[in-house]
């Protein structure tokens, strides 16, 4: 349905062929679009940890536990670079990198969806990246392993991939059970390949690192609104266009005929152009007003009255595109003693003024 329904407002929208419908659809497409780029606007965020001017960097390794793993910063303005190696006098030997901000506050991640880091290694190399939150006098550890190869530089991890390891857990039961928050993130650590080799190094640049907030989720939401708003309107349209009027030319002669509703239709399709009333049709056709009514709603979901005006209302649509007469003889043909009435009818059926509508807007 979504596929046709699109073809449909795009023709609509390029050619006007369903007079009424482009300017309505149009604006609908701009409330979308514009609400669409304002959620983006005032939500767009993004804090970067590297280069920062507030940014404190220390290294670290399992030196500080009788270990003999290194790690070395290597001199560059516009990049963070280290080189580690792995040593052999730790069962799980490791060095790495802790970011933190200098004037000691924590970091907020809570209103960001995506860790991004932009990294170059020479080796494929498996990066762990930790978040340590603050709790107490103690620090929760959340973690997650990156996948670096050589020919990707760019690599974008959403928050809520970072868990605390299994080893971890085991290590503070106490603290296995308390929520994560990510609003006072204390420092960002970047840590060597677990899987490395005594001996092994590994020379990692990072020319960035930063937190960002992803807006693919709101923009499904917001293409799945306009669908849901397309298809109502869809449906709305069919439903209110595709109402069968049966009616006679102003030229024809009044046939008379034993089925009630061929007299109700006759009737008013011959006398629709006069001040037509129910106690009019019922003296003309012997049927109850009660009746009447009853009839036209069922073949037509319609009152008497608004399947008289869509009567009068197609046959003006017919004079708008075929004759020279004014809008407001039209009207006068019609039924209508009222041209402001009529003019005010038409617009709610078309939306659009008689004017607009010979026009061909």
């Amino acid at each position: 349905m979504f596929p046709f329904t699109w073809i449909i407002y795009t023709y609509k929208l390029l050619f006007g062929s369903l007079k009424g419908m482009p300017v309505r659809y149009l604006l609908y497409i701009l409330l979308i679009g514009g609400l669409t780029l304002f959620y983006f606007y005032i939500n767009s965020s993004r804090l970067d940890l590297f280069p920062f001017t507030k940014t404190g960097m220390i290294t670290y390794s399992d030196q500080e536990q009788e270990g003999n793993s290194a790690i070395v910063p290597l001199p560059s303005v516009t990049s963070l670079e280290f080189e580690y190696t792995i040593g052999d006098k730790f069962l799980y030997p490791y060095a790495g990198i802790s970011i933190f901000d200098s004037t000691e506050q924590a970091f907020n991640f809570s209103k960001f969806t995506h860790f991004e880091i932009l990294v170059r290694v020479q080796k494929p190399t498996r990066i762990p990246i930790i978040l340590k939150q603050q709790r107490g006098k103690k620090d929760i550890h959340y973690e997650n392993i990156v996948n670096v190869i050589p020919d990707q530089e760019f690599y974008m991890i959403p928050l809520y991939e970072f868990k605390s390891p299994e080893w971890w857990l085991k290590m503070h039961p106490d603290l296995a059970s308390i929520p994560r928050n990510l609003s006072s993130i204390v420092a960002v650590s970047v840590q060597s390949d677990p899987t490395l080799h005594a001996g092994e190094s590994r020379k990692l640049v990072f020319e960035k690192i930063s937190i960002s907030t992803n807006h693919i989720y709101p923009l499904y939401i917001c293409l799945i609104i306009a669908c849901l708003i397309s298809l109502y309107e869809a449906i709305r349209y069919f439903r209110t266009t595709k109402v069968r009027v049966v009616y006679t030319p102003i030229t024809a002669e009044k046939i008379q005929e034993k089925d009630p509703w061929y007299r109700i239709e006759q009737c008013i399709g011959s006398k629709y152009t006069t001040d037509l009333t129910l106690d009019i049709v019922q003296q003309e056709t012997g049927i109850g007003k009660q009746k009447i009514s009853v009839l036209i709603n069922d073949r037509t979901s319609l009152s008497f009255k608004q399947y008289v005006n869509q009567i009068r209302l197609a046959e003006a649509e017919r004079l708008l595109n075929t004759s020279r007469l004014t809008i407001t003889e039209i009207a006068y043909e019609v039924g209508y003693a009222n041209v402001t009435h009529f003019n005010r009818v038409f617009k709610e059926k078309n939306n659009m003024s008689p004017k607009q509508f010979r026009a061909g807007d």
